[in-house]
Parts: C-alpha cells; sequence; structure tokens
C-alpha cells in the first residue's frame, strides 16, 4: 500500500488475489444463497411470531473440522486490506482497481451470508436461539461495534474479536484459535452477521474503514 503511489497495479494485483482467494471458498454445487432469500429468511425469524426453520435441501456436506472457521478467518483477511486500502486512499492511484474492490467486497459479504445460513441449517436450527442472535448481534452494531477494532470486554462476545480469534503468533496457536471458534457456533453466527455488516458499510459508505486497523497491527481506542 505504501508504494501504491509509485506502482499503482499493485493494489490492483492484491485485489484480484483476495478475490480470487475468496471465490475458491465456496466450490459446492449447491449454494445456499441462490436458493434462499438471505434477508427474508432474517425477517423470518425476527417477525413471524411461530415460524419454522424450513428442513435443509441437502444433506450436511463433509468438509474439514474447520473449514468453517477458516472462511470467517479469510473475510477477516479481506476486512483488514479494505480498511488499509480505504485508510491510506490507495485507490485514487489505479481506477480499475475499484471495481475489484467492489466485487471482493460483494463476495465477502456473500460468503458471510453461506456460513450464516448453514450453520442455521444444520446446527442451529431453533428460531428463539436464532432471534435472539440476531437482536443481540444488531444492537452490536447499532452501538458502533463494526466501526472499530474492539478490546476484550464485557459489553458482548464480539469485542475483541479479531484478536481473540484471528491474531495469532504460530502456526499452531492460529489452528487452536480457529477450533475454539468453530465449536462455538452462537459466536460464529455473530461473527459472520458482523461481518455481513462491515461488508455492507464497505458498499454503502465511500469512506468507511475499520478504525484501528495497521499495517503494523491493531490499534483499539482506550476508552473501546
Amino acid at each position: 500500500m505504501n508504494r501504491a503511489r509509485q506502482t499503482p497495479e499493485l493494489v490492483r494485483v492484491k485485489l484480484a488475489d483476495r478475490l480470487d482467494n475468496t471465490l475458491d471458498l465456496h466450490s459446492e454445487f449447491y449454494d445456499p444463497i441462490e436458493h434462499t432469500d438471505f434477508f427474508g429468511a432474517l425477517f423470518n425469524i425476527l417477525y413471524i411470531k411461530h415460524y419454522q426453520p424450513p428442513e435443509p435441501e441437502v444433506q450436511h456436506p463433509i468438509r474439514h473440522p474447520l473449514y468453517g472457521a477458516y472462511r470467517l478467518y479469510q473475510l477477516f483477511k479481506n476486512a483488514v486490506l479494505a480498511s488499509i486500502i480505504r485508510r491510506k486512499q490507495s485507490m485514487h492511484y489505479d481506477p480499475a482497481a475499484q471495481p475489484l474492490f467492489e466485487q471482493l467486497v460483494r463476495a465477502s459479504m456473500e460468503e458471510a451470508q453461506r456460513v450464516i445460513l448453514h450453520i442455521f441449517d444444520y446446527h442451529l436450527r431453533d428460531a428463539d436461539q436464532q432471534r435472539t442472535l440476531l437482536i443481540d448481534t444488531m444492537n452490536y452494531c447499532q452501538e458502533g461495534g463494526t466501526l472499530e477494532v474492539t478490546k476484550p470486554g464485557a459489553r458482548s462476545r464480539l469485542d475483541g474479536l479479531f484478536m481473540n480469534y484471528f491474531e495469532y503468533g504460530s502456526v499452531e496457536e492460529h489452528k487452536q484459535k480457529l477450533d475454539l471458534l468453530y465449536k462455538d457456533k452462537p459466536l460464529m453466527i455473530q461473527t459472520a452477521l458482523a461481518f455481513v455488516t462491515i461488508f455492507k458499510n464497505f458498499l454503502l459508505d465511500p469512506n468507511y474503514c475499520i478504525e484501528g486497523i495497521h499495517e503494523n497491527g491493531f490499534h483499539p481506542r482506550e476508552s473501546s
């Protein structure tokens, strides 16, 4: 990013690389977001009093045990890259990077939606539990939780998410953190919902970036 002024195509190449990695995350023949209205499904959970989630159309696919948590980690990397690009205004030097940026953000948002639909279909099927997670995450986002890097705290389980589960010092620690996240399906839902909100913000607000993300690590505000 620091060399974008001298070599603007570097940003384009990095975005294309992340987009390719993101699209590779979904390779199954059945795509839940092609068969389900994601936001319509959330509306039913929130507003229909005796809503009963439908049975999934296909059997649970066989995947690597940490597949879902790994996908969330890839979305974390995309959010970090998008924030740094926005903060450093790197796309100003290469207009061709803007369409790639938007494609990466849209692909990331759709991947987060797939994670949510998968867990709701196969792991957390109780509508009351789903509704509680949706409302808790909505309140967290409305209070500004997705506007900045946060420290671990009592406000929400999402506080400190980036540092608790995605920042690591060794390969073994990385696997351990993803394993903890994978085993915590409610937190996976809230994490994916937060990512949907983050990437939607990138699409709606040309000035949006997650505050506290820098090239040398995370710097949450003292008051967070």
